[in-house]
């Protein structure tokens, strides 16, 4: 490994003194958006004509250093720093970086707070950018496993943006990586386990101090969160984040539209129950008005409140007879200060799992 070191030195001394590649280090750190000091330095990186920004990733002497830059050198994703050059100074290694702008931690203390939340009618709920952060952290490590490379540790500290025009890029930072073994199947399976859940932990570590805990829109946020852990950008894209009441309601349509037999076999792997009963016994508002105003049809339905399918089935019937459901109803159900808990909407979705469909509640 000390040759294979000396090696890389050495080549790029040769390039630096042909005049192809050339690295200026101004020996001093990024400042981070809350003018803090990063763990990097700036730079300027030369290839022929060409000049542009860098950041340096200084190491005390590691000799596993010139075996991961050979494994990263060549990869290229939006949402990975780019591992542009390796030398070494007295021993010590070095990793020239594309140009980040500061930390995932200090942008959203500093000013990433605002645009990844929205003030609604039930609390804070997150906006679009919130989720496209989290899914391309997601889609970072994705390529990595696709390259059949692994980080050996995720953390908030590798987390960086690149701020382009109003819009972050967010990017994985990887110093330390391996490649797995082909042949083990279940070993590499294991791997990408343990780092998708470390993926989650730092993500919900970033964004701890941004999430209201009396905010009911939090425990959909904590599946999300939870959901991370299962691994895949692609999961994620489908995750009923931030669907509005119009968008649950018309899931909830399509689910009843199911076969019911199909439907109950899945609401029995969920945790799909009716709200509990108030201190006198009786169902809470409106769902007992809903039952009330039932009776008055010609053909009422019936309710058990010990199926879950028959909850699925009393909120969709509150959407779709909404328009001859009593004045005190209606006004309940809007007024409700606790949203969708209060109106009793299911907001489900559907999720491929070991070739399974599963149903979420949230």
């Amino acid at each position: 490994m000390a040759e294979e070191i000396a090696t890389s030195k050495k080549l790029f001394l040769n390039a630096k003194k042909n005049g192809c590649h050339n690295v200026i280090d101004f020996k001093e750190k990024l400042q981070d958006f809350n003018c803090t000091l990063t763990g990097l330095h700036r730079g300027k990186y030369r290839m022929d004509t060409m000049e542009s920004d860098c950041a340096i990733k200084k190491f005390d002497v590691d000799r596993t250093k010139a075996s991961t830059f050979s494994l990263i050198k060549n990869v290229r994703h939006t949402n990975i720093v780019t591992v542009r050059n390796f030398y070494d100074e007295v021993g010590q290694p070095r990793f020239v970086l594309s140009w980040v702008d500061g930390s995932l931690t200090a942008w959203v203390k500093s000013e990433g707070a605002k645009m990844l939340f929205k003030k609604s009618w039930t609390g804070r709920s997150p906006t679009p950018t919130f989720r496209q952060i989290v899914i391309d952290l997601c889609a970072g490590l994705e390529h990595l496993f696709e390259e059949g490379i692994y980080p050996i540790r995720i953390g908030v500290e590798d987390m960086f943006v690149r701020k382009a025009g109003r819009k972050p890029s967010v990017q994985l930072l990887i110093t330390k990586a391996k490649s797995f073994v082909e042949s083990d199947k279940v070993g590499s399976k294991n791997i990408q386990n343990g780092l998708w859940k470390q993926m989650r932990d730092a993500i919900k570590d970033i964004f701890k101090d941004h999430l209201d805990s009396q905010n009911s829109n939090d425990s959909v946020l904590s599946r999300f969160f939870e959901h991370i852990a299962e691994g895949g950008a692609k999961k994620l894209q489908n995750y009923p984040l931030d669907w509005s009441e119009k968008d649950k309601a018309k899931y909830l349509l399509k689910i009843i539209a199911i076969d019911k037999s199909e439907v109950q076999q899945k609401l029995s792997k969920v945790n799909i129950v009716w709200p509990p009963e108030t201190v006198s016994g009786k169902l809470p508002s409106p769902l007992r008005e809903m039952k009330v105003h039932e009776m008055t049809r010609a053909h009422p339905a019936s309710y058990d409140v010990k199926i879950p399918y028959d909850y699925l089935k009393i909120c969709k019937n509150m959407i779709k007879h909404w328009w001859v459901l009593p004045e005190d109803v209606k006004e309940d159900i809007i007024q409700a200060p606790d949203g969708d808990k209060k109106f009793g909407i299911i907001c489900v979705t559907l999720h491929d799992k070991e070739e399974s469909t599963q149903l979420t509640a949230s």
